[in-house]
């Protein structure tokens, strides 16, 4: 657990612009959702994006991680921040960082990157985690490679995913707080006809499909 409290970090997210209430939004894995944070506006900061991964990397530093992954393309500024936190934290020792990319519904180590992880201690960084399913994605494909998964971490844990879930030894955040989600069928917000941002999250990719 992180030794600065939870509301440093949403205050910080509101600083940048990132935390976005009231709204209606459709989230990567279909849900609907009247809050949203928008990671590339925290990305877009570096000061905040070094800030929140050196953190990260504290609460990880334990686990003797030899290379974080993340998922592309979101994740990857916090993942090799995090990286670079962990080298400093352990000079005597190299901490590579590599990406997962989608490919056929699941995610792949390319470009030589599975022989990077293969028996070495790996953690998964993640920006936002809404219902875990790309972080158990991206541990498949590193235990594919014969990675060893030593733990997860992230910025937003807004689901509630936990550890036995993921199948992971340790989940690490700087925010647990489940936000509202509702499935397409039962959202308040349709039924109210609130419109859908097109801008942030899936919402244009969902509009389309419901008028195809």
């Amino acid at each position: 657990m992180s030794a600065i409290s939870e509301e440093f970090y949403l205050e910080l997210l509101r600083r940048c612009g990132a935390l976005r209430l009231n709204g209606h939004y459709v989230l990567q894995n279909g849900g609907h959702s009247d809050t949203y944070v928008a990671k590339s506006d925290v990305t877009a900061l570096p000061g905040i994006t070094t800030a929140l991964a050196d953190e990260l990397a504290n609460l990880l530093s334990g686990l003797g991680v030899e290379v974080v992954v993340s998922p592309a393309i979101g994740a990857i500024p916090i993942g090799f921040e995090v990286a670079f936190h962990l080298s400093q934290l352990r000079p005597d020792s190299t901490v590579r960082f590599v990406y997962a990319e989608k490919s056929d519904g699941g995610f792949e180590l390319n470009r030589g990157y599975d022989q990077l992880v293969r028996d070495r201690r790996c953690a998964v960084v993640e920006d936002i985690v809404t219902s875990g399913a790309t972080v158990q994605l991206v541990v498949d494909c590193i235990r594919r490679a014969n990675g060893n998964i030593v733990g997860v971490g992230c910025i937003w844990n807004r689901a509630g995913a936990a550890t036995e879930g993921l199948g992971v030894p340790k989940l690490e955040s700087l925010i647990t707080r489940q936000l509202s989600k509702w499935s397409a069928e039962e959202c308040p917000l349709c039924t109210r006809g609130v419109p859908i941002n097109t801008e942030l999250g899936h919402g244009a990719e969902f509009l389309a499909k419901q008028q195809a």
